[in-house]
């Protein structure tokens, strides 16, 4: 079984209890996060340090986020983004989790030794399971025209600077089209931000004019007071089906 979570966001007890329902239930094998595991939770720190213990038990890989890209920004001092974008985008709660002290002049010694972990962040899987491949983004991916892998260069300068096609396009939700033969799964964008006449702690499945699915919204707004959601994925047959816990941080 394949597991996949949304935005996490630093909710550290809904992501643990998370873990310890699904690990009981199921055999998994590998599990995705989509992203934004940091910034606007309290439990950041918290959260890698679980998804690292994780790691040791089964297959964890990463999908690079627009919170992490910032925080890395602003570690590098790389000027990508301006030098308290970040904090002003839920950081400051980061460095409190990571440090003890809201910006505080110590965040090197207690976030450096985060960055392999940090950096080991893709920006996007494919995942083959029975008939069906799912493409993993933290944003999901709109020019549905254009390949993979040339995603990027459809952007200006400073937005290919910050991989906006996979990290902070908010309108893959809009586009119908099917993208390559995927069924995208993505987050970045809360459900309850759409405005639609949907429930905002369920997933948001988005279909085209043939009734075929095309892509999977699953960021259900946990640290906004809704739910967490994991996608799981069974690999021989390619069904599927979503397991959400409300929000417990």
């Amino acid at each position: 079984m394949i597991a996949i979570t949304g935005d996490v966001h630093g909710c550290i007890n809904t992501l643990l209890l998370t873990a310890n329902n699904l690990l009981r239930e199921h055999k998994l094998s590998t599990w995705y996060f989509l992203g934004d595991i940091i910034d606007r939770g309290k439990g950041s720190k918290e959260v890698a340090d679980l998804i690292i213990s994780l790691s040791k038990r089964i297959g964890v890989k990463l999908l690079l986020g627009n919170h992490e890209d910032m925080m890395l920004s602003y570690l590098y001092k790389d000027n990508r983004y301006s030098f308290h974008h970040w904090l002003a985008n839920g950081g400051d709660v980061t460095l409190e989790s990571f440090t003890g002290f809201s910006g505080s002049d110590h965040y090197e010694e207690a976030l450096m030794g985060y960055l392999p972990f940090f950096n080991n962040m893709e920006l996007y899987y494919e995942v083959a399971a029975g008939e069906k491949v799912f493409l993993l983004t933290h944003a999901g991916i709109y020019n549905v025209d254009a390949p993979v892998d040339n995603q990027i260069k459809l952007y200006p300068l400073h937005e290919q600077m910050r991989c906006a096609p996979f990290i902070w396009e908010r309108r893959a939700v809009q586009n119908k089209k099917k993208y390559n033969g995927y069924i995208q799964v993505f987050g970045h964008t809360p459900v309850s931000a759409l405005n639609l006449d949907i429930p905002p702690n369920a997933p948001y499945h988005i279909y085209d004019d043939n009734g075929e699915l095309t892509a999977i919204d699953i960021d259900t707004g946990c640290v906004y007071g809704y739910s967490l959601t994991t996608m799981l994925i069974d690999e021989k047959s390619g069904n599927f089906d979503f397991y959400s816990l409300p929000c417990l941080d």
